[in-house]
């Protein structure tokens, strides 16, 4: 049994190194032959005692899953976003025997992924301080909204000054952010097993035959999906984590969890990136920590920020709706009042 799960799982990895190369491809290639060339390719590919009994790929809800078989073994995988997530937007699902296993996907070092756990358990620690002391009245708060609101412009380094939360700070170190597909094929893999919390660090030099069963089928996956992502400047991995252009995000609500109404932001080389969705009262506690945040209407925005600054003793009516002056791909967004009260955004619509 052993035996005919590793080689199902080394056959698999073979097949699904021989497509990746289709991820990258010229910036005409439709989604559609880009999803139809990766499974019709995997399924041509398997050899015949391995059956393929379903493969699906869908690049514009970043999910992939397959199927496979081999004698009486068999493995589904389903790589795909999950805000839901308290860790990471990106998780793997292995379906073995019946038995689930989801585990946190990490891009980086060990190094790199203790300073990462380090700086969250000290920005959870801040926001749920922070959360602790919403009063009912501020959680609740909802403003209504004013049609004689004045839009006010702005310079580019009001809108984009940098947060202070821990997670946020590391971005400003180069090498925790991945935006190349080579460099992504270069970093190591660690999976983190959801329910056990035990680590598998799979660095990229790493042989297959040392991996689990399933595991490196996943890896291959992960990383052509998130590959299919940077290729188009739809992604990028901020602190061994995913984040998603905000641009997608705002634009596109296949990519959204209809759970939340309220996303982390994060800000890299000029641009917004979504970290996944939190509830209002998270988004209250973030803007509060000097946070940005966005939301999916300009009235929930305009709550978010209201309520930080009351939290922080200013005034109820936050400063806004504004935009920068003369640029393009920029947000509408409110500031806490007085502004210094927060360096946070609470951002709302598209790109301007």
């Amino acid at each position: 049994m052993k035996k005919a799960k590793k080689l199902l799982s080394l056959i698999l990895v073979s097949i699904l190194c021989l497509q990746y190369p289709i991820y990258t491809v010229s910036a005409d290639t439709t989604i559609n032959n880009i999803e139809t060339n990766i499974e019709k390719g995997i399924e041509e590919q398997a050899p015949e005692n391995v059956e393929i009994e379903n493969v699906s790929v869908d690049i514009t809800t970043q999910e992939v899953t397959v199927d496979a078989s081999l004698d009486e073994s068999s493995v589904n995988l389903d790589i795909s976003l999950d805000p839901d997530t308290n860790y990471n937007q990106l998780t793997m699902t292995v379906n073995e025997d019946s038995a689930d296993e989801t585990y946190d996907v990490f891009f980086g070092s060990e190094e790199q992924k203790k300073l990462y756990d380090e700086a969250l358990e000290k920005d959870n620690k801040l926001l749920s301080e922070i959360e602790s002391t919403l009063p009912t009245e501020i959680i609740n708060n909802t403003i209504e909204l004013d049609d004689s609101d004045n839009i006010i412009t702005e310079t580019v380094e009001e809108q984009l000054t940098g947060n202070e939360l821990e997670i946020d700070k590391l971005i400003n170190n180069e090498s925790f952010v991945i935006s190349d597909v080579t460099t992504l094929e270069n970093t190591p893999v660690i999976l983190t097993n959801t329910q056990t919390n035990e680590d598998i660090v799979v660095e990229s030099t790493d042989g297959v035959a040392s991996w689990a069963f399933a595991i490196p089928i996943g890896i291959v996956l992960s990383k052509a999906l998130i590959s299919s992502l940077l290729y188009w400047g739809s992604a990028v991995v901020i602190g061994g984590v995913l984040g998603i252009a905000l641009s997608k995000v705002s634009t596109d609500s296949r990519v959204r969890n209809k759970n939340y109404s309220h996303y982390k932001v994060v800000e890299w080389s000029g641009k917004l990136f979504s970290t996944g969705g939190i509830s209002q009262k998270s988004a209250i506690a973030r803007m509060a920590a000097n946070g940005n945040v966005w939301s999916t209407t300009k009235a929930k925005a305009k709550t978010v920020a209201s309520s930080a600054s009351l939290l922080k003793k200013g005034k109820k009516t936050p400063i806004g709706p504004e935009k920068d002056k003369g640029k393009s791909g920029y947000y509408m967004h409110y500031h806490t009042n007085p502004r210094s009260k927060s360096k946070g955004h609470s951002f709302y619509g598209t790109p301007s």
